[in-house]
């Protein structure tokens, strides 16, 4: 059932980050492509592309299940989770600058993820309610990625 759960869920997350046309919808004006009418087997066609304002990077909670993804819904990135099913979608930041990249701690207590707030990127980490959010890098150069360890 878990398994089932979390393909599900992936499935969702992967429908609200591809053109709603990939997924059984309209389009809605999403970009798409067409293959070129002199193409031949040997030359690669263009790839649809998610519309501008999407949702990426969704990552699962090893204990709870809980979602960790990126959404552009409010017009900048933030970070949001919701339960495997699709359902409580909760916004963890809000900041005028992208919040992005977000990474479970093992426990699934903490949320790692990257943010343009100080003007380059650096790595920050939230309790998982979103409280709590403390940047832990503090480096000229942009930290992004962040992963943990067991």
């Amino acid at each position: 059932m878990k398994t089932a759960s979390v393909a599900i869920a992936f499935l969702f997350v992967v429908c609200l980050a591809v053109p709603l046309a990939v997924c059984g919808g309209d389009g809605g004006g999403a970009p798409t492509a067409e293959p070129s009418p002199t193409a031949t087997a040997e030359e690669p066609t263009a790839v649809p592309t998610p519309a501008a304002t999407s949702e990426a990077e969704p990552t699962i909670a090893p204990a709870t299940d809980k979602i960790a993804f990126g959404s552009e819904r409010d017009g900048n990135s933030e970070i949001y989770i919701m339960d495997a099913d699709g359902s409580g979608q909760t916004k963890l930041s809000n900041n005028p600058a992208d919040d992005v990249e977000p990474a479970w701690s093992p426990d699934g207590t903490r949320i790692a993820f990257t943010s343009s707030r100080d003007g380059n990127r650096e790595v920050y980490v939230m309790d998982a309610d979103g409280s709590g959010q403390t940047k832990l890098s503090n480096n000229p150069a942009d930290d992004v990625e962040p992963a943990w360890s067991p």
